[in-house]
């Protein structure tokens, strides 16, 4: 049995069908949160998942009373799971999907690439006062800012790098990230392959939406890391017309939230639409699909389901360089857009090709379709079972 420990997320219901798929009645989730006696937000019931708090010590005893775990799968480094790791006294492989937030925000070397200049200033003003002085030594301050808004989910870092070392496989959302988290996380282990759904077979009705599209689309969160204000400026500085702003703020920082609410009514007005509310996924994609261009203005990695639907629409992809996921996408062959350089007013009034959306179409097919994915689950379950 493949023992899976995760949060009440919205990912995980794909990946438990997905590991159905490829290991029927071999898995069992384990999902941690605060208040196990309430229902999860996001993950269905089901007989294949217990509800255990958020607490290291409870997970642990659990997982060593069960008995046949073949291995571990963990769903994103949280707090709870590096306690689980550095705790579990059973030795079976152990399998780290990395989402994002466990490499960039946990690690001091890659926080300085998060934030640009306007995003860093607003964080800066977060720091007590009569630590504001620090802003000019740069990353010292990087550490303790994090901290404020929230984002350091692994305070101690001693115990994050503890718990990178127990790993024994990582799949990091894009193979780009390898080497970062060869670097910077301490990973000594085996990388493999896995893909939180099968975008291709999701979307593949009807002919692209996006290639004619008006909207523009800015981030994916209300979290920092999306530069709101950075993209804002770097937009107004271009004659947008009618065009409006779509920014989804629906999770994340709430603070942060409001503040990018101000700044983009005050800047855009009427054109500067904010999502706040939870939306379904149908609706969310019926709105996105009004968007022509994407500017996800990310350090990271991040906004990964968000590049896949535009992409498969024809939407226009702009990216920083220093994203892994710049890299990747141009690896593979999709044409994406660079932010620091190809944000123009060219771009916005250019709709891509037919040659090129169905370029993008084959590529997002070719990685991200029904049968690559479920090949990758199958890699991972017989590289876990030791076959």
């Amino acid at each position: 049995m493949l023992l899976h420990l995760a949060p009440d997320d919205k990912f995980i219901d794909t990946a438990r069908l997905l590991f159905e798929c490829a290991a029927p009645a071999g898995n069992l989730f384990v999902i941690t949160k605060e208040a196990p006696e309430e229902p999860c937000t996001f993950v269905r019931p089901g007989p294949d998942q217990v509800v255990l708090p958020w607490q290291g010590e409870k997970v642990v005893d659990f997982i060593e009373k069960e008995k046949n775990v073949k291995a571990l799968v963990v769903h994103g480094l949280t707090q709870v799971a590096v306690q689980t790791l550095n705790s579990l006294r059973c030795k079976v492989p152990i399998l780290w999907l990395a989402w994002g937030f466990d490499v960039y925000n946990c690690t001091p070397s890659l926080q300085r690439r998060l934030y640009q200049p306007r995003t860093l200033d607003y964080i800066c003003r977060r720091v007590p006062r009569w630590q504001r002085s620090l802003r000019r030594r740069g990353g010292l301050v990087a550490k303790h800012m994090l901290q404020v808004l929230g984002v350091q989910l692994n305070s101690d870092y001693r115990a994050y790098l503890r718990a990178v070392k127990k790993c024994d496989y990582c799949a990091p959302v894009f193979p780009s990230e390898e080497p970062i988290i060869r670097k910077h996380c301490g990973f000594g282990g085996r990388f493999l392959r896995f893909s939180y759904g099968d975008y291709a077979t999701d979307s593949d009705h009807g002919e692209p939406t996006s290639q004619d599209a008006q909207d523009i689309l800015v981030g994916n969160s209300s979290f920092p890391t999306s530069n709101h204000i950075d993209a804002f400026e770097q937009l107004a500085k271009l004659n947008l017309g009618d065009r409006r702003l779509v920014v989804p703020l629906n999770y994340g920082d709430t603070d942060h939230r409001d503040f990018v609410i101000r700044a983009g009514r005050n800047m855009f007005g009427s054109r500067f639409v904010p999502l706040v509310q939870f939306m379904r996924f149908e609706d969310y994609s019926s709105l996105i699909k009004q968007c022509g261009v994407f500017v996800l203005n990310h350090g990271r990695q991040q906004a990964g389901g968000n590049i896949l639907m535009g992409l498969w629409n024809g939407a226009r992809i702009c990216l920083r360089e220093e994203n892994p996921a710049y890299a990747y996408f141009l690896d593979v062959g999709a044409r994406v857009f660079s932010i620091n350089r190809e944000l123009t007013q060219e771009l916005l009034e250019n709709p891509l090709s037919k040659e090129v959306v169905a370029s993008n179409r084959a590529v997002v097919r070719k990685e991200y379709g029904r049968e690559p994915v479920l090949q990758r689950v199958r890699s991972v379950v017989e590289v876990l079972n030791g076959n």
